[in-house]
């Protein structure tokens, strides 16, 4: 069963790619955090996003949103960490991955601000929320 979490749609607000930089813009800290392409690659992920009071980083990014997974530090995960070569190394060892209940990037370890930090699955789905926004007026309550 996939984990839906519902935020403020200027939270997934996609960005626009800078060729000086060469990287994205974005204006939305969720797009801002995806790593997918570091963590393949080895190298330290970008700025985690903060959600329910927990860092988050962003492994994949559509036009409904995003997938992403809880950053636990190293020094506290209680699992058997691992990296992205081990999980996907060989076939069988993707294959396996690919159909890890907690998802491909489930106890992998990545870097980010010089300190190791392990994904923790299950993978979440990000979706922009759609209520609407009610304006409730402040009232100043009569004293007497």
């Amino acid at each position: 069963m996939e984990t839906i979490r519902e935020v403020d749609p200027a939270r997934l607000a996609w960005g626009t790619y800078d060729h000086e930089k060469n990287d994205y813009v974005s204006e939305g800290d969720i797009p801002a955090s995806y790593s997918g392409d570091c963590i393949a690659m080895g190298q330290p992920v970008r700025k985690p996003f903060r959600m329910d009071g927990e860092m988050w980083l962003t492994i994949a990014l559509s036009n409904d949103g995003a997938r992403a997974y809880r950053l636990c530090p190293l020094r506290v995960f209680s699992g058997t960490p691992t990296t992205y070569h081990d999980k996907s190394g060989t076939s069988e060892c993707a294959e396996a991955a690919r159909n890890d209940p907690n998802g491909f990037y489930d106890r992998m370890t990545v870097k980010h601000g010089g300190q190791v930090f392990v994904l923790c699955g299950p993978e979440v789905q990000i979706v922009a929320s759609q209520h609407e926004d009610v304006f409730v007026p402040q009232v100043q309550l009569a004293l007497f």
